[in-house]
């Protein structure tokens, strides 16, 4: 159990509850289920006669868990053809109906909030692969805000994320990550740039803070923030993004190998399937049909069906970035996790791209199926299916970065080319 005193969270946090049985997808069905050792061991005391029996049959102990390593589960859920045993027919959990909530694992007591600790201070957060947490993130018409609040919270979990910003490292300027966030925050809602180019002058902003050496972060970084700012505001930017070339056929062909990628691995919903057959049929994407008859269809499609609707719009893929900019710890991650690995902090943006350019294909695709139906519905609907099947899928994402690197896109060239239409 972790204790803070300080909480740092965004406004629409305080509104999330689970709707339980009403929800249309089910966080236990497509991914494997973690059992911490706390809630292992406690459910070898178990007394009541059917859980004891389906604990014994359907919870083993992780072969690659060392010990009492917090990096790996300690135990996991057999499931039965992805689906957790323990969901009843009614969609609810049998574990949580016969005891109570405090006996889920700690994965499943927390879903879909996420922790971070940054200097003490808990950071919460939603994932948007919960259909009522897409909601509630997505929808709101203004810039997302933020809260800060003095009061005792208590978090059911052996470890979080950490970013300790008086950490002297080499590779990161750890210390201003405060004034790097407010900075990316403010870029990401600026809406008197088109969202394609707030995250193209990222990429700059991003490569120029990645060359910076430790000797000269503390000159160097307050400078690149000031810079970078006072560009955005004469509106010095402009005219290079506008000028810079569309290549419609290596954003699109570069697309469809990363989507086709994640539909040979496992796990895959019906949902984003059905997101997956709208976006295919609505470019003509089907086998056997030519890449330029699909360019064409596509470039048709985002002038006449995508681009008028997300023109009014925009705001839910705005709410996208700056939610996942914030849960992820943008653009530095946290320093120890088992989930994070070292990386750069262009690689981190470049992770971040990737995830737009490839939502905002599917939509192209899903706006050219629905046509003049296409609605706020179907954005909510793709984005939430995208972050269950992708962005919780760390050896993808990993393998999509190398695909980048190997294309020589990394690099604000190679960003402009996917997110620019």
């Amino acid at each position: 159990m972790l204790s803070f005193n300080n909480i740092l969270e965004p406004h629409y946090f305080q509104s999330f509850h689970c709707i339980a049985a009403e929800c249309h997808d089910s966080c236990c069905i497509g991914w494997d289920v973690v059992i911490d050792q706390i809630t292992y061991e406690a459910y070898q005391k178990c007394q009541d006669t059917i859980l004891k029996a389906l604990f014994r049959e359907h919870i083993s102990i992780n072969d690659k868990c060392v010990g009492n390593s917090t990096y790996v589960p300690y135990a996991l859920v057999k499931l039965n053809h992805h689906i957790c045993p323990f969901l009843t027919d009614e969609r609810l959990c049998i574990i949580q109906r016969t005891l109570d909530e405090e006996s889920l694992s700690i994965t499943c007591a927390t879903y879909p909030r996420t922790f971070n600790d940054v200097d003490g201070v808990l950071e919460r957060s939603l994932c948007v692969s919960c259909p009522e947490a897409a909601r509630l993130v997505l929808l709101n018409k203004e810039p997302m805000q933020f809260d800060s609040s003095e009061s005792m919270v208590t978090v059911r979990s052996p470890q979080i994320p950490v970013l300790n910003t008086l950490y002297d490292a080499h590779n990161k300027p750890y210390r201003y990550f405060g004034k790097v966030r407010a900075f990316i925050i403010a870029l990401l809602q600026d809406r008197t740039y088109p969202l394609w180019q707030r995250l193209i002058i990222l990429s700059t902003f991003c490569n120029r803070i990645d060359q910076v050496t430790a000797e000269k972060y503390e000159k160097d970084i307050p400078y690149l923030i000031s810079y970078f700012a006072d560009k955005i505001r004469g509106g010095e930017f402009r005219e290079p993004m506008d000028n810079a070339a569309t290549n419609l056929e290596i954003q699109l062909q570069a697309m469809k190998i990363l989507i086709d990628h994640r539909l040979q691995g496992e796990c895959v919903t019906t949902q984003f399937l059905d997101c997956i057959r709208e976006f295919t049929q609505g470019l003509g994407f089907t086998e056997g049909a030519s890449l330029d008859v699909a360019v064409k269809r596509y470039e048709e499609v985002y002038n006449v069906y995508y681009h008028p609707f997300m023109n009014k719009h925009e705001y839910i893929l705005e709410n996208y970035l700056v939610n996942y900019m914030f849960k992820n710890l943008f653009p530095f991650g946290p320093q120890k996790s088992i989930i994070y690995e070292p990386k750069s902090i262009y690689t981190e943006y470049t992770l971040l791209v990737l995830h737009y350019s490839m939502i905002k294909s599917l939509l192209i695709g899903m706006a050219g199926y629905h046509r003049q139906d296409f609605s706020a519905g179907h954005v909510v609907k793709l984005i939430q299916t995208f972050a269950k099947a992708i962005e919780h899928n760390l050896p993808y994402l990993k393998q999509a970065v190398q695909f980048i690197n190997a294309s020589n896109m990394n690099n604000t060239g190679g960003m402009t080319v996917l997110l620019k239409n």
